[in-house]
């Protein structure tokens, strides 16, 4: 829960910056691509989220759980489901990240925006086989470089 709670105030700081920059280079799609990625990948932890809860409001409660073995095809596939929803989801976002740092990228000079990008998304893409989450932390390193090598 920690972890999720300052994952979301790094996810603020992002937007702030990109904010700032989206200001400084007067174009307004940076930010605006950057919220709808950011709304979409909380929409996605939602949908986590709920999920979680209702798989352990199902073990805590003995009835649901007798009925839940029962009925093992109906929730393996809202599971399943779900989760296929959220991956989706989590590609819209890193489309729209990757829309947002390419514009970055091509207004101050800083291609380490587009090959973050472009790491997020193959990541995003792949995550469905853990090596999408080894993606996603070296983009997520390079990212913080190219933040750092911007020079106003």
């Amino acid at each position: 829960m920690i972890s999720l709670v300052s994952y979301l105030i790094g996810l603020m700081l992002i937007l702030i910056a990109l904010k700032h920059i989206s200001d400084y280079v007067k174009d307004k799609k940076i930010f605006t691509y950057a919220l709808y990625s950011a709304s979409v990948f909380i929409l996605a932890i939602i949908i986590v989220f709920s999920m979680l809860m209702s798989i352990i409001s199902i073990l805590m409660s003995p009835l649901r759980l007798l009925e839940t073995i029962l009925n093992i095809s109906s929730f393996t596939l809202g599971i399943v489901t779900s989760l296929f929803i959220v991956w989706i989801l989590i590609i819209i976002s890193s489309a729209f990240l990757k829309l947002s740092f390419d514009k970055i990228s091509r207004s101050l000079k800083i291609d380490l925006f587009s090959i973050t990008a472009l790491l997020y998304l193959i990541g995003a893409i792949l995550i469905i086989f853990v090596i999408g989450s080894i993606f996603i932390f070296v983009a997520q390193i390079l990212q913080t470089i190219a933040f750092f090598s911007i020079k106003f």
